[in-house]
């Protein structure tokens, strides 16, 4: 009898580490531009405040939401990167980004910009899993 008790609580405790894993893969990681105009946007973190690792590729950029705050500027995509949110949130200006892809990823991918705020996208846009343009500010895509 407690042999079979100690399989069902270790059975029960493995089950925990496995919910505890997939909901920190799960966890959305913000991280804000901090490049100066015309850097370099890859899979890795730099040019990125609380970035480590590689916050851009294709495991963990399915949950990744990347900020940009600065009024004005651009960054240019080198290869492919993978996000599920691309926000422009400055106070005034307008921001760019080109070159290579975007891979729109994980739930709802989201493009938004602020209101009176120009974000031109003119990298490829890549995904699956649609596109849901949010802010009242303008989103070109060229």
């Amino acid at each position: 009898m407690r042999s079979m008790i100690r399989r069902q609580c270790a059975v029960v405790a493995l089950l925990l580490v496995g919910i505890a894993w997939l909901a920190s893969r799960a966890h959305a990681q913000t991280y804000t531009w901090s490049g100066t105009n015309g850097a370099t946007w890859n899979t890795g973190p730099t040019n990125w405040t609380g970035a480590a690792g590689t916050p851009w590729d294709s495991t963990n950029g399915l949950t990744g939401v990347a900020t940009f705050t600065g009024t004005s500027g651009s960054a240019v995509v080198s290869g492919g990167v993978f996000a599920n949110q691309v926000l422009y949130s400055a106070t005034s200006g307008t921001f760019a980004i080109t070159g290579g892809a975007i891979n729109l990823a994980g739930t709802t991918p989201t493009i938004s910009a602020t209101t009176s705020r120009t974000l031109t996208i003119g990298s490829t846009l890549a995904g699956s899993a649609g596109l849901l343009k949010t802010g009242s500010g303008t989103l070109v895509l060229s």
